[in-house]
């Protein structure tokens, strides 16, 4: 939970969130409301899965100059 992360701290949350990115619902940008509550920035903004869809995430706190990310 984001209550039990040192938010002046730089962090990276990675995992596969079931909440595709890529199309505007009401869960995508729910999700995207609370991160930025905490200030943290999704960095990955293509699909990650065979079906073109954005269910992998990674978000960070740090600034976002210093991260990057590609599909290998």
């Amino acid at each position: 939970m984001l209550i039990n992360i040192p938010l002046n701290r730089p962090t990276i949350i990675i995992g596969d969130f079931n909440v595709n990115m890529l199309i505007k619902e009401s869960k995508s940008t729910m999700l995207k409301n609370f991160m930025n509550k905490y200030k943290f920035e999704i960095i990955i903004f293509e699909f990650t899965t065979i079906y073109n869809t954005q269910l992998d995430h990674i978000w960070t706190n740090a600034p976002i100059q210093q991260c990057f990310s590609s599909i290998t």
